[in-house]
């Protein structure tokens, strides 16, 4: 079962999620509003729980709807103050955060019907993306390589920064974390955020947007210009972080031409 979100490239514009039962071999389109121009967000904590974010036609302009059986029905939340607008992450099944303009972090414990603000930023600046693997631990990008990260379920975090990147792909597999962004870089954490170092040192052509880990340890990081990193064996053993070694992802770089 997977979800995909956006907006049709039409003179309207609609916004659109669509849904597959069949591992991508056939897609439904999902109704949740009639005056949806785009979906800003969409995240399941299991096969029923999940939460969408819009921007609308009417009313305030942006909306956050949840669903509980799988997105057959969807309700409109009773509150959108202090919910960021780009990005949100399950910490647990009700405890969910989200980032956007202004680098706000926000913090639902209701399933997304009510936020409050847990970290303020620079007005004007951005957060790009959030990632939690748990309800204490998650790690915020923002501009300029800036990277927080909580283990305390967002009351305090960490702050490093390249001065530079902005990374839109964060993963994380047990105590290690992978940011991937501008200029193809990925750095990887291996202490749960509070070191970071540079993995992979792109030739600078293109932007890194998603990390995406299989079940044997493999995986992608994609980005734009068709370009995609392939790696094998990066982190080798999710339990044991002192042991740790990598295959370099340049050895594996292969670039699309799409």
């Amino acid at each position: 079962v997977a979800y995909a979100a956006g907006a049709e490239f039409t003179a309207n514009s609609d916004g659109v999620i669509i849904k597959t039962e069949d591992a991508g071999e056939t897609w439904v389109e999902i109704t949740i509003a009639n005056d949806v121009s785009r979906y800003a967000s969409l995240a399941f904590f299991n096969e029923n729980v999940g939460i969408a974010t819009a921007f609308v036609s009417s009313g305030a302009g942006f909306e956050v709807y949840v669903t509980n059986d799988g997105g057959d029905t969807w309700n409109t939340t009773s509150s959108i103050d202090n919910i960021g607008s780009i990005s949100l992450d399950y910490a647990n099944e009700t405890t969910l955060f989200s980032i956007g303009n202004n680098q706000i972090i926000s913090k639902s414990t209701d399933g997304g019907d009510t936020w409050e603000v847990v970290r303020t930023g620079t007005p004007q600046f951005f957060n790009v993306e959030v990632a939690f693997k748990d309800l204490n631990n998650g790690v915020v990008s923002g501009e300029d390589g800036q990277l927080l990260t909580t283990h305390d379920s967002g009351e305090t975090w960490d702050e490093f920064s390249t001065g530079y990147h902005n990374f839109y792909g964060l993963a994380y597999v047990g105590d290690q974390l992978l940011a991937a962004g501008t200029d193809e870089d990925v750095y990887i954490s291996e202490d749960n955020g509070s070191n970071w170092e540079l993995l992979h040192d792109g030739d600078g052509l293109a932007t890194m947007y998603e990390i995406q880990f299989f079940e044997d340890g493999s995986g992608l990081i994609c980005g734009s210009q068709g370009t995609m990193l392939r790696f094998e064996d990066v982190i080798l053993n999710t339990n044991t972080p002192d042991t740790v070694s990598y295959t370099h992802l340049r050895a594996h770089e292969t670039v699309l031409d799409l």
